[in-house]
């Protein structure tokens, strides 16, 4: 029995001692029989079965729910802050269990189950899975999947999605032709014969250098809208648009008529 010596003041029993025995609970990985004998509120023989004398029938192992991480020996998979007890082992199944890095599923290394270090900028990664790059960033374009930074791609450079671009227009740049190489047909292209890579495009003119305006792609003659590229600003008299387009950042338009027939007549001065 516990003597009041041992007691809290007001007759209340310290938390590490049994009600019916008197002994201290054990920490985790002493023996025990039975939850109650744990501090941690859990024993491998969670109900203790004893013998005419007393003696238990089985004893087991203490241990506290969750408190053993990803890598870290456990006893049943509550054990494990993942709760996937394998071997003798805690293993991972989703990132959240491994904080700052990642869980690997791969077996051919040997690491499945096993927290590593997260995929860097470059790295081929799954793009299905892009928490696993440090970037949060995994795509391909044309080529394997690999990590990226968003925004780390400037005009005419190779991309691997549209945030990629500080522009955020990533676009197959190919010998454009009318016929087998139409922008008309981008998603029939074939890029090997097209010659076709995905690459940075503007989509305002501040993604051009200072003599240069971002406008619509245009293949002999004819201008396609939804492809943009940097072009040469226009000299005086050229016809022009809008401001942008001029190298004096001035497009001025007349009213010009032939006939019956009256247009605008827009020209760079």
């Amino acid at each position: 029995m516990i003597g009041p010596d041992r007691a809290r003041p007001g007759g209340e029993l310290p938390p590490d001692f049994l009600f019916w025995s008197g002994k201290r609970k054990q920490a985790d990985g002493k023996a025990c029989c039975g939850n109650d004998q744990c501090l941690g509120g859990r024993c491998t023989v969670p109900v203790c079965a004893r013998l005419p004398s007393g003696i238990p029938v089985a004893q087991g192992s203490c241990y506290t729910p969750g408190a053993a991480v990803v890598g870290s020996s456990c006893l049943t998979p509550e054990h494990c802050a993942s709760n996937v007890c394998l071997l003798g082992v805690c293993r991972c199944v989703s990132r959240a269990h491994c904080p700052g890095q990642r869980c690997s599923f791969s077996l051919l290394d040997g690491t499945a189950g096993d927290c590593v270090a997260l995929r860097q900028v470059g790295e081929a990664c799954n793009p299905l899975r892009p928490e696993e790059c440090t970037t949060s960033r995994c795509a391909g374009y044309l080529a394997p999947a690999v990590c990226y930074q968003a925004g780390a791609r400037s005009y005419g450079q190779s991309c691997m999605a549209n945030d990629h671009c500080r522009s955020g227009r990533c676009q197959l740049d190919c010998r454009f032709d009318l016929t087998g190489c139409s922008p008309l047909n981008l998603a029939g292209l074939d890029p090997a014969a097209c010659g076709c890579s995905p690459r940075c495009e503007c989509s305002v003119d501040e993604d051009c250098g200072d003599r240069q305006y971002c406008g619509s792609l245009e293949v002999l003659g004819r201008s396609f809208g939804d492809l943009k590229r940097c072009r040469d600003r226009k000299g005086d008299g050229d016809a022009c648009t809008r401001d942008g387009q001029c190298r004096d950042n001035e497009c001025s338009c007349r009213r010009r008529c032939i006939g019956l027939v009256c247009v605008n007549d827009c020209r760079c001065e």
